[in-house]
């Protein structure tokens, strides 16, 4: 399914501020990520650590710096943490448990989204895997008394901890969770050891992937700074609550979400209460204290969505194997029945992202390219987009050539996207024979599940109106409607003779 979804996921913003820093060399994508030099791109600058960046370069210095081989590095990069996970909980026997957890891994919509974005939430998703089982293996070493292993395993950990770190900011949460869990249990449990051995060794590596990560986690600041948070932390929280299990492409039934959320969080809780053990309170309380600290810094900074989804998906590998704990305790019909029910629904949202994958894009900006390519041989073309079609006009900006105009409609007039400067009427007709106009708007959930990817222009969209009245006559010569996260009504203008 991901593997499909990579050639229906459109260009976004995002994207486009990550494959125009891959083009820049090692020094200079540090520089970039560390606010030391000046953007030199029309895309926004990032604010992310940059473990995920060398590694595209690796990447794309073998396969090419374009779309789709850089969509399958983040496609590779799941599929090595799920074999991971695969592979030790296999090992150990513990087949049940990877049964479940993969169940609800491999049939995460939200992790095919994750699995083809071109950006360093895959490799975070990696780290994360890696950072989960490791932990679970050192619990396991905790709970037998095995001290000599323990050293050894928890210098491990904070190496992959450290990586995560210089990956993305919240590999931090990620590190303060595992390691806060960990003390916290040492206050009650004498089982949780450490010595000044460990301390030293372990403060050594988090203190240089400090070092190296800091420009970089400075610069998000300052860019995040004076910012608002368009999500208050109670719905960021039910919003991630309801993300980490469920997607949208369930909301064509109803019922579907609510089924996934009390299966999976309800079994949890259930036999955390009934069948309470050391590996499941920790894991509980990994997850418990890096939730409440995004929740507390959604109320503290307001530049970012510290609750958002995508950020905390370091979460899902925990919750996961956390989940299948739980069904080692249930009985066997229970079994049968809880994972026939998760099979089921997470299958009917696999099968959405198959067939109808085009409207959990992040934006249509491939239909605006595929209209531009088809239109500009012999012909000049403009793009028009409305104000706040953002995640379309930056990918415009990246992936567009420099001859094809693009302009951002308003009420005062058009302005040019490449300069920023105000372009006339009679300027803006005068240099193009081919308009394609596009209006975009934000599309909620429900919506997305019920609506066709495809549908009829209505007479009355604000398409129409972005072709401001004039002495020249534009014939309309392609009209169409397109369903995406950012949604795309699009129509083509042709300048008559």
């Amino acid at each position: 399914v991901a593997l499909r979804f990579s050639f229906l996921q459109s260009l976004w913003v995002d994207e486009s501020t990550q494959l125009s820093g891959l083009s820049l060399s090692v020094l200079d994508i540090y520089r970039w990520l560390g606010g030391m030099i000046e953007n030199p791109f029309l895309v926004p600058a990032d604010r992310m650590p940059p473990l995920g960046y060398f590694v595209g370069v690796l990447w794309s210095s073998v396969f090419g710096l374009d779309v789709l081989p850089m969509r399958l590095l983040s496609l590779v990069l799941v599929a090595v943490g799920l074999l991971f996970l695969f592979v030790y909980f296999f090992r150990q026997q513990r087949l049940l448990l990877v049964l479940f957890a993969l169940l609800l891994l491999c049939m995460s919509a939200n992790l095919v989204v994750i699995a083809v974005e071109i950006r360093s939430y895959a490799l975070f998703f990696l780290l994360s895997t890696i950072a989960a089982v490791l932990y679970f293996d050192i619990l396991q070493q905790v709970i037998s008394g095995n001290k000599v292993v323990l050293h050894q395993k928890i210098m491990v950990l904070c190496v992959v901890l450290a990586l995560a770190m210089v990956t993305h900011f919240f590999g931090f949460l990620l590190c303060g969770s595992i390691l806060g869990s960990y003390l916290l249990m040492s206050l009650f449990d004498k089982r949780f050891y450490f010595d000044v051995k460990i301390l030293s060794v372990v403060s050594c590596i988090l203190v240089i992937a400090i070092i190296i990560a800091f420009p970089s986690v400075y610069a998000s600041i300052v860019i995040s700074d004076g910012g608002s948070s368009v999500v208050s932390p109670v719905k960021g929280a039910v919003k991630l609550v309801y993300r980490l299990v469920a997607h949208q492409s369930l909301m064509a039934v109803i019922v579907f979400p609510a089924v996934v959320m009390v299966l999976v969080y309800g079994a949890i809780a259930w036999f955390l209460y009934k069948k309470i053990n050391t590996t499941k309170v920790v894991f509980s309380l990994v997850l418990a204290l890096g939730g409440g600290v995004a929740f507390a810094v959604g109320f503290l900074a307001s530049g970012f969505d510290a609750l958002a989804p995508h950020y905390n998906i370091w979460m899902l590998p925990f919750l996961a194997i956390l989940f299948g704990l739980s069904m080692e305790d249930v009985l066997a019909w229970q079994q049968k029945a809880i994972g026939g029910v998760l099979l089921l629904v997470l299958g009917f949202g696999q099968y959405s992202m198959l067939v109808d994958g085009q409207k959990y894009a992040h934006t249509r900006f491939s239909e605006i390219q595929e209209r531009v390519e088809r239109y500009r041989q012999g012909a000049r073309v403009g793009v028009l987009y409305n104000e706040p079609m953002a995640k379309t006009w930056f990918a415009g900006l990246y992936a567009l050539p420099e001859s094809v105009g693009q302009y951002i409609a308003t009420n005062k007039g058009y302005i040019d996207l490449r300069t920023r400067d105000g372009v006339s009427q009679e300027q803006f007709e005068a240099l193009h024979d081919i308009i394609v106009a596009a209006y975009g708007e934000d599309i909620y959930s429900a919506e997305l599940a019920r609506s066709p990817v495809e549908q009829p222009l209505e007479d009355d969209s604000p398409v129409y109106h972005q072709i401001l009245p004039s002495s020249t006559e534009w014939d309309v010569i392609e009209t169409a409607s397109y369903l995406a996260q950012e949604s795309a009504d699009i129509v083509v203008y042709k300048k008559s003779l």
